[in-house]
């Protein structure tokens, strides 16, 4: 269901009852943040093993965001949180900052082969508009890799 409303598979209709089935409202205000893992082995191919470690990272952002909507495809983790207009951009910013530490930390404690990075969804008013944030979200994404290549492989926000 998340991944049809992210990417805009769905007529009107169909959008509305997805939303509904999540809890999500079309006047409440949220974002997509994707949650990505990169193999840091040379073939940039997951392993079993490090598809399992995808597996324990979306367990962790469950137990770490209990309240939000959080979907997993593979490698990727995506999910849409629902942002209270009161709280300032930068507060949701440390948040996620901090989550990346916290996961990245343990990804690193359990010697896994992964680098974590995640990218941040413009604000959105209701469900329809969640494809422009998920968007823009993989915009980010992206930016953050092509920093990381720039850079031999590092970057500030991978936490190497």
């Amino acid at each position: 269901v998340v991944h049809n409303i992210i990417h805009g598979l769905l007529n009107y209709e169909e959008t509305i009852e997805a939303a509904r089935v999540l809890g999500l409202r079309e006047k409440d205000q949220y974002r997509v943040v994707d949650f990505h893992t990169i193999p840091k082995n040379k073939e940039g191919k997951y392993t079993k093993e490090q598809l399992r470690e995808v597996e324990m990272i979306e367990g962790e952002l469950i137990t770490l965001l209990p309240e939000e909507h959080i979907y997993r495809n593979m490698n990727q983790i995506v999910m849409i949180q629902k942002v209270d207009s009161r709280q300032k951009d930068l507060d949701y910013d440390a948040q996620m900052t901090e989550i990346q530490q916290v996961v990245q930390k343990n990804i690193m404690e359990r010697k896994k082969n992964i680098d974590f990075q995640i990218g941040i969804g413009s604000i959105v008013t209701g469900c329809h508009n969640l494809k422009t944030s998920y968007e823009q979200a993989k915009k980010e994404m992206v930016e953050i890799l092509m920093k990381g290549i720039k850079t031999g492989g590092k970057s500030k926000d991978s936490g190497n």
